[in-house]
């Protein structure tokens, strides 16, 4: 936030410090500090929404991701009605399989699961893989990224066999996409072990 505090010394115009409190925002949330998160994406829709009107594109894309902040900080309700709003505008305004709308059917079904809602996040995350594979193809990193989401579902309903088959395919995909040493490979052949684990049973 150094950058965030040296443009508010500094008197920088309004778009340019909400600029600096999103990446902030986002920083913060992706770091373990959601709340602060919240506040500083709060602040930004606020900036956003006197420069550029409520019902604009800027002040939609901040509120998709103070969206995420509030699930991250377990303000689930607020999370879930924000992200149901913005998933309305996106179909509303870009279609059903526009990215942006695919992408905010995502997050509200993440917020959904981390809520303690694991049947209704399965059926949200699987309709959403499909639409994905339709729209974008089986390879998108969207796409693979849907395939985790599946399966972590699937982990939360005490299915943890389908999860790991689900992240083997994953992992499949994703080395034919990113490389067999690619981080995200790596991750799902990570899951699908600690699938595997539950499987098993303790020793």
């Amino acid at each position: 936030e150094a950058a965030l505090a040296q443009g508010e010394a500094d008197g920088l115009p309004l778009g340019e410090l909400a600029d600096l409190r999103v990446a902030a925002g986002r920083w913060q949330t992706n770091c373990g500090s959601p709340a602060r998160g919240v506040e500083l994406l709060t602040q930004a829709v606020e900036d956003l929404t006197e420069l550029h009107g409520a019902d604009s594109r800027e002040v939609l894309d901040v509120s998709g991701l103070l969206g995420r902040a509030l699930a991250h900080a377990r303000r689930y309700d607020e999370a879930e009605d924000l992200l149901v709003d913005v998933l309305v505008e996106r179909e509303r305004r870009l279609g059903p399989d526009h990215e942006l709308t695919l992408i905010a059917r995502g997050n509200l079904g993440r917020c959904v699961r981390m809520s303690g809602r694991p049947q209704e996040a399965l059926l949200m995350a699987t309709t959403l893989l499909e639409d994905r594979r339709r729209v974008m193809g089986p390879q998108h990193p969207a796409t693979l990224d849907s395939m985790g989401h599946v399966a972590h579902a699937l982990g939360d309903l005490g299915r943890p066999a389908e999860a790991a088959d689900l992240f083997d395919e994953q992992a499949d995909l994703r080395r034919v996409v990113f490389g067999p040493d690619h981080w995200a490979t790596q991750q799902s052949h990570h899951n699908a072990t600690i699938m595997r684990s539950r499987v098993a049973g303790p020793d």
